[in-house]
C-alpha cells in the first residue's frame, strides 16, 4: 500500500469502530476485517479449541465456512436446523 491508501484505510477502520462502539453494540469488543470468512478464521485461531473438538454450525453458512473449521483448524463440525 502506499502511505496515503494506508492512511485512508485506518482512517476508515477507525471511524467505523468509532460508529459501532456509539451504537452499544460491542461493548468494546471489535475486529475489523476484510470478509466473514476472516473473521471466523481470526475468531477460531484466538479460541484454540483442541483439535477434534465439535463446533455446532448451521445447516445454511457462507460458503468455505466449514472448510475453515474442519481443515484450517481441525474441528468437527456439527450441523444443525433451526
Amino acid at each position: 500500500f502506499s502511505s496515503s491508501i494506508k492512511a485512508n484505510r485506518e482512517r476508515c477502520e477507525s471511524n467505523i469502530e468509532t460508529l459501532w462502539k456509539q451504537s452499544g453494540g460491542c461493548h468494546g469488543n471489535i475486529i475489523i476485517s476484510l470478509s466473514v470468512r476472516s473473521s471466523f478464521d481470526l475468531y477460531l485461531q484466538a479460541r484454540n479449541f483442541p483439535p477434534g473438538s465439535e463446533i455446532i454450525m448451521s445447516a445454511i453458512q457462507i460458503e468455505g465456512m466449514v472448510r475453515i473449521a474442519a481443515e484450517a483448524h481441525g474441528l468437527m463440525v456439527v450441523p444443525v436446523d433451526c
